[in-house]
Protein backbone atom coordinates (compact mmCIF):
# COMPACT_ATOMS: atom_id res chain seq x y z
CA UNK A 1 0.00 0.00 0.00
CA UNK A 2 1.27 4.12 -0.52
CA UNK A 3 2.82 5.07 2.58
CA UNK A 4 0.34 6.81 3.71
CA UNK A 5 -2.98 7.31 5.58
CA UNK A 6 -5.59 7.80 2.98
CA UNK A 7 -3.37 7.29 -0.14
CA UNK A 8 -6.24 5.53 -2.38
CA UNK A 9 -6.76 9.24 -4.08
CA UNK A 10 -3.04 9.91 -4.50
CA UNK A 11 -2.61 11.12 -8.28
CA UNK A 12 0.20 8.20 -8.36
CA UNK A 13 -2.63 5.41 -7.54
CA UNK A 14 -5.43 7.39 -9.95
CA UNK A 15 -2.36 7.27 -12.71
CA UNK A 16 -1.38 3.21 -12.12
CA UNK A 17 -5.27 2.38 -12.47
CA UNK A 18 -5.49 4.01 -15.55
CA UNK A 19 -2.57 2.28 -17.08
CA UNK A 20 -3.67 -0.69 -16.02
CA UNK A 21 -7.09 -0.07 -17.75
CA UNK A 22 -5.09 0.81 -20.78
CA UNK A 23 -3.22 -2.38 -20.88
CA UNK A 24 -5.81 -4.88 -20.16
CA UNK A 25 -6.87 -4.64 -23.71
CA UNK A 26 -3.55 -5.15 -24.68
CA UNK A 27 -2.54 -8.39 -22.19
CA UNK A 28 -6.29 -9.42 -21.82
CA UNK A 29 -6.81 -9.25 -18.09
CA UNK A 30 -9.56 -8.00 -15.16
CA UNK A 31 -7.50 -5.22 -13.74
CA UNK A 32 -9.09 -4.64 -9.71
CA UNK A 33 -7.72 -1.70 -7.77
CA UNK A 34 -8.31 -0.47 -3.91
CA UNK A 35 -8.75 -4.12 -2.34
CA UNK A 36 -8.57 -4.47 1.43
CA UNK A 37 -8.82 -8.28 1.80
CA UNK A 38 -10.23 -9.85 5.21
CA UNK A 39 -9.96 -13.58 5.60
CA UNK A 40 -10.06 -15.48 8.78
CA UNK A 41 -5.94 -16.16 8.10
CA UNK A 42 -4.68 -12.43 8.48
CA UNK A 43 -5.98 -9.02 6.19
CA UNK A 44 -3.66 -7.46 3.44
CA UNK A 45 -4.35 -3.92 1.70
CA UNK A 46 -3.73 -4.17 -1.90
CA UNK A 47 -3.72 -1.41 -3.83
CA UNK A 48 -4.00 -3.16 -7.57
CA UNK A 49 -3.97 -6.17 -8.88
CA UNK A 50 -4.93 -8.33 -11.98
CA UNK A 51 -5.96 -11.79 -12.84
CA UNK A 52 -5.46 -13.69 -15.91
CA UNK A 53 -4.54 -16.45 -17.25
CA UNK A 54 -1.02 -16.83 -15.03
CA UNK A 55 -3.30 -16.05 -11.73
CA UNK A 56 -3.08 -13.19 -9.93
CA UNK A 57 -0.43 -10.57 -9.99
CA UNK A 58 -0.27 -7.66 -6.49
CA UNK A 59 0.71 -4.60 -7.06
CA UNK A 60 1.79 -2.15 -4.10
CA UNK A 61 1.68 1.63 -4.54
CA UNK A 62 4.61 3.95 -2.81
CA UNK A 63 4.39 7.59 -3.64
CA UNK A 64 8.12 8.91 -3.30
CA UNK A 65 8.22 11.50 -6.01
CA UNK A 66 11.81 11.74 -7.58
CA UNK A 67 13.86 10.46 -4.30
CA UNK A 68 16.55 8.06 -4.84
CA UNK A 69 15.52 5.20 -2.85
CA UNK A 70 18.74 3.04 -1.44
CA UNK A 71 18.56 -0.41 0.56
CA UNK A 72 18.82 -4.19 -0.42
CA UNK A 73 16.45 -7.17 -0.48
CA UNK A 74 17.65 -8.19 2.91
CA UNK A 75 17.55 -4.57 4.84
CA UNK A 76 14.40 -4.23 7.50
CA UNK A 77 14.55 -0.47 6.02
CA UNK A 78 15.42 1.57 3.18
CA UNK A 79 16.40 4.48 2.79
CA UNK A 80 14.42 7.53 1.12
CA UNK A 81 16.52 10.88 -0.14
CA UNK A 82 14.78 13.88 -1.50
CA UNK A 83 15.91 16.59 -4.22
CA UNK A 84 15.79 19.04 -1.28
CA UNK A 85 17.88 17.52 0.95
CA UNK A 86 16.10 15.55 3.22
CA UNK A 87 16.16 12.01 3.92
CA UNK A 88 13.62 9.11 5.29
CA UNK A 89 13.48 5.68 5.23
CA UNK A 90 10.43 2.99 5.11
CA UNK A 91 9.73 -0.57 5.88
CA UNK A 92 11.26 -3.09 2.93
CA UNK A 93 8.38 -3.13 0.37
CA UNK A 94 8.83 -6.44 -0.47
CA UNK A 95 8.52 -7.90 3.58
CA UNK A 96 4.83 -7.31 3.02
CA UNK A 97 4.12 -8.49 -0.21
CA UNK A 98 4.87 -12.12 0.97
CA UNK A 99 1.73 -11.66 3.56
CA UNK A 100 -0.34 -10.08 0.37
CA UNK A 101 -0.02 -12.78 -1.51
CA UNK A 102 -0.44 -15.51 1.05
CA UNK A 103 -4.03 -13.71 1.81
CA UNK A 104 -4.94 -13.89 -2.14
CA UNK A 105 -3.83 -17.53 -2.40
CA UNK A 106 -6.13 -18.00 1.20
CA UNK A 107 -9.08 -16.32 -0.29
CA UNK A 108 -8.71 -18.04 -3.52
CA UNK A 109 -8.44 -21.74 -1.90
CA UNK A 110 -11.69 -20.51 0.42
CA UNK A 111 -14.14 -20.02 -2.72
CA UNK A 112 -12.85 -23.16 -3.89
CA UNK A 113 -10.56 -21.69 -6.50
CA UNK A 114 -7.08 -22.78 -5.27
CA UNK A 115 -3.94 -21.45 -6.86
CA UNK A 116 -0.75 -22.05 -5.81
CA UNK A 117 2.57 -19.90 -5.34
CA UNK A 118 3.18 -20.34 -9.16
CA UNK A 119 -0.12 -18.49 -9.74
CA UNK A 120 0.41 -15.64 -7.37
CA UNK A 121 3.03 -12.84 -7.66
CA UNK A 122 3.97 -9.30 -6.46
CA UNK A 123 5.68 -6.39 -7.44
CA UNK A 124 6.11 -2.96 -6.13
CA UNK A 125 5.57 0.30 -8.28
CA UNK A 126 6.97 3.80 -7.18
CA UNK A 127 5.29 6.97 -8.56
CA UNK A 128 8.57 8.18 -10.32
CA UNK A 129 11.49 7.35 -7.70
CA UNK A 130 14.70 6.44 -8.36
CA UNK A 131 15.22 3.19 -8.26
CA UNK A 132 18.75 1.91 -9.63
CA UNK A 133 20.34 2.15 -6.52
CA UNK A 134 18.44 -0.63 -5.13
CA UNK A 135 20.58 -3.36 -4.27
CA UNK A 136 18.31 -6.29 -5.14
CA UNK A 137 18.94 -9.76 -6.67
CA UNK A 138 17.60 -10.68 -10.46
CA UNK A 139 14.50 -11.93 -9.24
CA UNK A 140 13.77 -8.76 -6.61
CA UNK A 141 14.92 -6.03 -9.25
CA UNK A 142 11.97 -7.14 -11.25
CA UNK A 143 9.35 -6.74 -8.62
CA UNK A 144 10.29 -3.35 -8.06
CA UNK A 145 9.24 -0.42 -10.71
CA UNK A 146 8.24 2.93 -11.82
CA UNK A 147 4.78 3.12 -13.52
CA UNK A 148 6.31 3.68 -16.57
CA UNK A 149 8.00 0.53 -16.48
CA UNK A 150 4.25 -1.02 -15.98
CA UNK A 151 3.83 -2.34 -19.42
CA UNK A 152 7.72 -3.95 -19.46
CA UNK A 153 6.29 -5.78 -16.09
CA UNK A 154 3.50 -7.35 -18.03
CA UNK A 155 5.07 -8.09 -21.55
CA UNK A 156 7.79 -10.18 -19.44
CA UNK A 157 4.56 -11.59 -17.99
CA UNK A 158 3.72 -12.93 -20.77
CA UNK A 159 7.35 -13.36 -22.92
CA UNK A 160 8.45 -15.52 -19.63
CA UNK A 161 5.46 -17.04 -18.13
CA UNK A 162 5.52 -17.73 -14.52
CA UNK A 163 3.21 -21.26 -15.34
CA UNK A 164 1.56 -22.75 -17.91
CA UNK A 165 -0.68 -20.33 -18.04
CA UNK A 166 -4.11 -22.41 -18.07
CA UNK A 167 -6.23 -20.87 -15.82
CA UNK A 168 -9.39 -20.69 -18.02
CA UNK A 169 -11.67 -17.70 -18.07
CA UNK A 170 -14.33 -19.30 -15.70
CA UNK A 171 -11.53 -19.47 -13.61
CA UNK A 172 -10.58 -16.42 -13.54
CA UNK A 173 -14.11 -15.05 -13.30
CA UNK A 174 -14.23 -16.59 -10.25
CA UNK A 175 -10.93 -15.40 -8.64
CA UNK A 176 -12.33 -12.12 -9.39
CA UNK A 177 -15.57 -12.53 -7.99
CA UNK A 178 -13.64 -14.08 -4.58
CA UNK A 179 -11.32 -11.24 -4.44
CA UNK A 180 -14.19 -8.36 -4.83
CA UNK A 181 -16.31 -10.26 -2.14
CA UNK A 182 -13.03 -10.72 0.16
CA UNK A 183 -13.07 -7.38 -0.42
CA UNK A 184 -16.49 -6.17 0.71
CA UNK A 185 -16.78 -8.24 4.04
CA UNK A 186 -13.30 -6.10 4.94
CA UNK A 187 -14.15 -2.70 7.22
CA UNK A 188 -12.31 0.37 7.27
CA UNK A 189 -9.87 -0.41 9.43
CA UNK A 190 -6.48 -1.77 8.59
CA UNK A 191 -4.09 -1.06 11.60
CA UNK A 192 -3.67 -4.79 11.68
CA UNK A 193 -2.72 -5.44 8.13
CA UNK A 194 1.03 -5.67 7.68
CA UNK A 195 0.48 -2.64 5.04
CA UNK A 196 -0.70 -0.50 7.92
CA UNK A 197 0.96 3.02 7.96
CA UNK A 198 3.59 4.01 10.28
CA UNK A 199 4.59 7.95 10.82
CA UNK A 200 7.85 7.58 8.69
CA UNK A 201 5.87 6.44 6.02
CA UNK A 202 3.19 9.24 6.11
CA UNK A 203 5.65 11.83 6.64
CA UNK A 204 7.22 10.54 3.44
CA UNK A 205 4.33 10.89 1.72
CA UNK A 206 3.56 14.01 2.77
CA UNK A 207 7.11 15.44 1.59
CA UNK A 208 7.03 13.71 -1.44
CA UNK A 209 3.48 15.71 -2.49
CA UNK A 210 4.34 19.17 -1.20
CA UNK A 211 6.99 19.21 -3.72
CA UNK A 212 6.08 21.03 -6.69
CA UNK A 213 5.51 18.85 -10.08
CA UNK A 214 5.60 15.73 -8.62
CA UNK A 215 2.57 14.51 -10.60
CA UNK A 216 2.33 11.60 -12.55
CA UNK A 217 -0.18 11.40 -15.51
CA UNK A 218 -0.75 7.89 -16.98
CA UNK A 219 0.53 7.69 -20.90
CA UNK A 220 -1.95 7.70 -23.77
CA UNK A 221 0.63 5.99 -26.46
CA UNK A 222 -1.00 3.27 -28.50
CA UNK A 223 1.14 -0.16 -28.45
CA UNK A 224 0.73 -2.77 -30.33
CA UNK A 225 0.16 -6.16 -29.19
CA UNK A 226 2.13 -8.45 -27.51
CA UNK A 227 3.64 -11.28 -29.28
CA UNK A 228 2.46 -14.28 -26.83
CA UNK A 229 4.04 -17.35 -26.47
CA UNK A 230 1.75 -20.35 -27.63
CA UNK A 231 0.41 -22.69 -24.97
CA UNK A 232 3.03 -25.35 -26.01
CA UNK A 233 5.67 -23.11 -25.24
CA UNK A 234 4.37 -21.96 -22.01
CA UNK A 235 4.12 -25.88 -21.01
CA UNK A 236 7.68 -26.23 -22.43
CA UNK A 237 9.60 -23.31 -20.49
CA UNK A 238 7.23 -24.36 -17.18
CA UNK A 239 7.99 -28.32 -17.50
CA UNK A 240 12.04 -27.60 -18.05
CA UNK A 241 12.00 -25.44 -15.13
CA UNK A 242 10.58 -27.68 -12.75
CA UNK A 243 12.14 -31.21 -13.99
CA UNK A 244 15.39 -29.71 -14.67
CA UNK A 245 16.59 -29.66 -11.13
CA UNK A 246 15.44 -33.14 -10.51
CA UNK A 247 16.66 -34.57 -13.92
CA UNK A 248 20.55 -33.06 -12.69
CA UNK A 249 20.15 -34.75 -9.99
CA UNK A 250 19.29 -37.85 -11.06
CA UNK A 251 22.42 -37.33 -13.68
CA UNK A 252 24.80 -37.15 -10.43
CA UNK A 253 23.35 -39.65 -8.77
CA UNK A 254 23.51 -42.48 -11.77
CA UNK A 255 27.32 -41.02 -12.54
CA UNK A 256 28.50 -41.22 -8.21
CA UNK A 257 27.07 -45.19 -8.28
CA UNK A 258 27.16 -46.20 -11.96
CA UNK A 259 29.24 -44.35 -13.93
CA UNK A 260 32.26 -44.68 -12.39
CA UNK A 261 32.44 -40.95 -10.53
CA UNK A 262 32.83 -42.80 -6.57
CA UNK A 263 35.93 -44.51 -8.41
CA UNK A 264 37.25 -41.00 -9.84
CA UNK A 265 36.71 -39.53 -6.67
CA UNK A 266 38.34 -42.04 -4.69
CA UNK A 267 40.82 -42.32 -7.01
CA UNK A 268 41.51 -38.55 -6.62
CA UNK A 269 42.16 -38.70 -2.87
CA UNK A 270 44.26 -42.28 -2.62
CA UNK A 271 46.55 -40.03 -5.55
CA UNK A 272 46.62 -37.08 -3.22
CA UNK A 273 47.75 -39.44 -0.19
CA UNK A 274 51.36 -40.49 0.32
CA UNK A 275 51.62 -43.86 2.51
CA UNK A 276 54.34 -43.40 5.53
CA UNK A 277 54.67 -47.17 4.47
CA UNK A 278 54.83 -48.95 1.69
CA UNK A 279 54.56 -52.85 1.76
CA UNK A 280 56.97 -54.67 -0.52
CA UNK A 281 55.32 -56.23 -3.31
CA UNK A 282 58.01 -59.08 -3.83
CA UNK A 283 56.34 -62.23 -2.90
CA UNK A 284 58.50 -64.86 0.15
CA UNK A 285 57.85 -67.26 -3.03
CA UNK A 286 59.84 -65.60 -5.17
CA UNK A 287 63.11 -67.66 -5.37
CA UNK A 288 65.20 -63.94 -5.88
CA UNK A 289 63.29 -62.22 -3.70
CA UNK A 290 65.80 -62.34 -0.30
CA UNK A 291 68.42 -61.01 -3.20
CA UNK A 292 66.16 -58.37 -4.61
CA UNK A 293 65.64 -57.39 -0.85
CA UNK A 294 69.25 -57.28 0.21
CA UNK A 295 69.99 -54.89 -2.91
CA UNK A 296 67.06 -52.07 -0.73
CA UNK A 297 70.42 -50.47 1.30
CA UNK A 298 72.39 -49.76 -1.74
CA UNK A 299 69.26 -49.04 -4.38
CA UNK A 300 68.74 -46.55 -1.25
CA UNK A 301 71.91 -45.19 -1.55
CA UNK A 302 71.77 -44.88 -5.07
CA UNK A 303 68.55 -42.82 -4.87
CA UNK A 304 69.71 -40.39 -2.33
CA UNK A 305 72.87 -39.30 -4.45
CA UNK A 306 70.88 -39.29 -7.41
CA UNK A 307 67.73 -37.49 -6.88
CA UNK A 308 67.09 -33.77 -6.65
CA UNK A 309 67.38 -32.87 -3.11
CA UNK A 310 64.04 -31.46 -2.87
CA UNK A 311 62.90 -34.63 -4.10
CA UNK A 312 64.74 -36.58 -1.16
CA UNK A 313 63.25 -34.50 1.01
CA UNK A 314 59.88 -35.17 0.41
CA UNK A 315 59.93 -38.70 0.33
CA UNK A 316 58.64 -39.71 3.96
CA UNK A 317 59.73 -43.79 3.63
CA UNK A 318 63.34 -43.53 1.76
CA UNK A 319 64.45 -46.99 3.37
CA UNK A 320 60.99 -48.63 2.43
CA UNK A 321 60.57 -48.40 -1.31
CA UNK A 322 57.81 -50.69 -3.12
CA UNK A 323 59.66 -53.18 -5.18
CA UNK A 324 57.97 -54.74 -8.31
CA UNK A 325 59.51 -57.47 -11.23
CA UNK A 326 58.46 -55.39 -14.50
CA UNK A 327 57.74 -57.27 -17.80
CA UNK A 328 61.38 -57.57 -18.82
CA UNK A 329 62.82 -58.73 -16.06
CA UNK A 330 64.09 -55.47 -14.10
CA UNK A 331 63.53 -54.74 -10.42
CA UNK A 332 61.85 -51.56 -10.39
CA UNK A 333 62.17 -49.36 -7.14
CA UNK A 334 60.26 -46.59 -6.29
CA UNK A 335 59.00 -44.27 -4.44
CA UNK A 336 55.71 -41.70 -4.48
CA UNK A 337 56.09 -38.35 -3.05
CA UNK A 338 54.04 -34.80 -3.48
CA UNK A 339 56.17 -31.61 -5.09
CA UNK A 340 55.56 -28.17 -3.68
CA UNK A 341 52.75 -27.70 -6.02
CA UNK A 342 51.09 -30.87 -4.37
CA UNK A 343 51.38 -33.14 -7.25
CA UNK A 344 51.90 -36.56 -6.31
CA UNK A 345 55.04 -37.75 -8.51
CA UNK A 346 56.75 -41.45 -8.51
CA UNK A 347 61.06 -41.55 -8.39
CA UNK A 348 62.38 -44.97 -9.82
CA UNK A 349 65.46 -46.89 -9.97
CA UNK A 350 65.59 -49.85 -11.86
CA UNK A 351 68.17 -52.62 -11.24
CA UNK A 352 69.02 -56.26 -12.43
CA UNK A 353 68.32 -58.88 -9.73
CA UNK A 354 71.73 -59.22 -8.55
CA UNK A 355 71.89 -55.42 -8.01
CA UNK A 356 73.09 -53.51 -11.16
CA UNK A 357 71.91 -50.15 -12.09
CA UNK A 358 69.93 -50.09 -15.17
CA UNK A 359 68.83 -46.91 -15.30
CA UNK A 360 69.09 -43.66 -13.58
CA UNK A 361 66.24 -42.44 -11.45
CA UNK A 362 63.44 -41.14 -13.09
CA UNK A 363 60.07 -39.32 -11.87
Amino acid sequence: MVPSMNEGDHPANAAIAAELARLASVYGFTPLSGLNLRHQSGSAVVDHAIVDEFGVLVFSTLTCGSAVLRGSDTDARWTVRFDDGAISTLVNPLTGLRNAEKIVRDVAASSGNSIDADYVKSAVVFDQSTISELDLGPFDRERVVTIAQLQSVLQTRHDFAPNPGDIDSAKRAALVNALRAANATATADTSSSPWAVDHEAAAINQHAMTQAGRRVAASAAVVDAPKRRSTLGHNMWYLASRTMPLLLAAFAYWWVLYGGGMDMVIARVDGMTVPEDEAYSVTAADPTSHQVLDNVPGVVERMRKDAPAEVVAAIKNPDHPTIQRSTGGAIVYSWRYTDDNGVVKTYTVRTTIEGEILAPGSN
